[in-house]
């Protein structure tokens, strides 16, 4: 047996429980990196030190740390799997270290960035889904497959909504799948600002629904966000319109998504909080209820 022939049988049997996006980072990871060096080499034969020089030899080429770590995480796993299928006695890369790699920490945006980038989407097609990321601090596969069954309206008002899918493109097709982990499902009580934009994001797609319609179009996953077709917006894209936005109004260097801890934290400050409902609602400063409720799941009746 060679280790390429172990990556194929250990790929096959755990595809059916893997997530389809990992399934498919083991599988490229396997064929472009693990296979072309190792692929001929024998189980058998396999050792630590040759484990080691092709981690070497992989990072000579220029790849990251990390990518070289998860190159060996697969050879690993596969390797696990052979020790269980009793085909070798022990697993030599367990005796190998992964290159250290450096974890770096994004700094969130400020308050005062976070209100930049509001001012510079006031108006623009992606402003609704923009505050709905800062606002949350949902991630954009959050926020792009988020479904309006997923929102709960009292009195024709956003109240709360749940995070139970992301979008992912796997496999020439978009998905909704699972969040990855079990504490990312979960149930978020919606400030003002983000109401009223939730509101002017149905409001528009209600204002193109004859349009849709008499071109045979529908929105079939219930997406909020959605393009001109009805059918899910491609990360990519949104990515590339939103830093031209960005652009244009004078702002750099900035992830949308570093808000998942930061600036939605910074938007809980009441002065801030002040400013966005004044902006956008017309109203006084009234206190909103906690924006994060991570330890909490979904109302069944959600």
């Amino acid at each position: 047996m060679t280790i390429e022939g172990l990556l194929t049988e250990y790929l096959a049997t755990c595809k059916p429980n893997l997530r389809p996006k990992t399934s498919g980072s083991y599988e490229l990871l396997s064929r472009s990196y693990v296979a072309p060096t190792l692929g001929r080499v024998r189980l058998a034969d396999l050792e630590a030190r040759r484990v080691e020089t092709w981690m070497q030899a992989l990072l000579a080429r220029g790849l990251s740390p990390r990518t070289v770590g998860l190159c060996r995480a697969v050879l690993r796993r596969a390797v696990d799997q052979a020790v269980r299928w009793d085909w070798v006695a022990r697993n030599v890369v367990d005796l190998t270290s992964p290159p250290r790699a450096e974890r770096r920490v994004p700094p969130a945006q400020s308050v005062e960035q976070a209100k930049a980038i509001l001012t510079a989407f006031d108006g623009h097609q992606f402003g609704p889904l923009v505050t709905l990321v800062l606002g949350l601090g949902l991630r954009i596969g959050e926020a792009l497959g988020l479904r309006w069954q997923d929102i709960d309206f009292e009195s024709g008002r956003p109240t709360r909504l749940a995070v139970r899918v992301q979008l992912q493109y796997i496999a020439g097709e978009f998905q909704l799948t699972s969040p990855k982990s079990a504490r990312a499902v979960r149930g978020l009580h919606l400030p003002e600002f983000v109401a009223d934009a939730l509101l002017r994001q149905r409001a528009a797609q209600r204002e193109l629904a004859p349009k849709w319609e008499a071109v045979g179009c529908e929105n079939r996953l219930g997406l909020v966000f959605t393009n001109w077709e009805t059918g899910p917006l491609e990360y990519q894209n949104v990515r590339r319109q939103c830093q031209l936005a960005l652009q244009r109004a004078g702002i750099g260097g900035v992830r949308l998504h570093r808000g998942n801890s930061g600036a939605s934290a910074g938007f809980q400050e009441r002065w801030l909080q002040n400013w966005l409902q004044k902006k956008w609602a017309g109203r006084g400063f009234a206190p909103f209820p906690p924006i994060f409720l991570r330890s909490r799941q979904p109302d069944s009746n959600w």
